[in-house]
């Protein structure tokens, strides 16, 4: 019980002192890699629209990343993953994300995951992508109402649209893949959800 009532009160603290750092091209901030920078455990970083060129946004706190009216992160075809997720505790909502780099011996996505638990990521529009999501060795995910799609032509230079390794207890959710090499792709993959996705036009799975 002290336990319980130990954590619960910590949860309280950290939203009590939690704030929301806005980005835009006329804010203090102009950056998402800036916000998520300024940011600490339980913030949100909320980015207005506008057509940001970053990638390589290291997330390694516990906060939210949300879009309004679908921000646009283009990536030039840079190889390197835009989100790099490694903290537990993340949400990513509410973003245009497209041009993802291909590379024949690295995998690349918009949103790569490692080691996490308890993760969103929803409402996203992926477009043009060598990997959608990237999620490895994690817990407790929820992939959902997420818009992916690319101009695979072969298996050799195409990745997939969601791509699961060594994960647990994933809810996949209501997502439409579409021009990938495999829609969906579980690899060591158990105790999970997956419900309500469309994938075609795939050029495997």
């Amino acid at each position: 019980m002290r336990a319980i009532l130990s954590l619960f009160f910590s949860v309280l603290i950290m939203q009590s002192f939690a704030t929301t750092i806005k980005v835009c091209s006329s804010c203090k901030t102009q950056t998402i890699k800036e916000g998520v920078a300024q940011a600490v455990n339980g913030d949100t970083v909320l980015v207005e629209y506008g057509i940001y060129t970053e990638f390589g946004i290291l997330i390694n706190k516990e906060i939210t990343v949300l879009g309004v009216d679908m921000p646009i992160l283009d990536g030039k075809n840079t190889k390197e993953s835009i989100f790099v997720v490694h903290a537990n505790n993340v949400t990513i909502g509410g973003f245009h994300i497209k041009n993802i780099g291909m590379s024949y011996t690295k995998e690349y996505a918009a949103i790569f995951v490692s080691k996490s638990k308890y993760f969103t990521f929803k409402d996203n529009v992926l477009e043009d992508v060598f990997y959608g999501f990237i999620v490895q060795k994690s817990k407790y995910g929820v992939i959902q109402n997420n818009i992916i799609t690319g101009n695979a032509v072969d298996e050799t230079s195409s990745g997939n649209g969601i791509h699961l390794w060594h994960c647990q207890h994933m809810r996949i959710e209501q997502n439409s893949i579409i021009g990938l090499r495999d829609g969906i792709y579980f690899e060591f993959v158990d105790k999970s959800s997956i419900s309500h996705n469309t994938s075609k036009k795939n050029i495997r799975y």
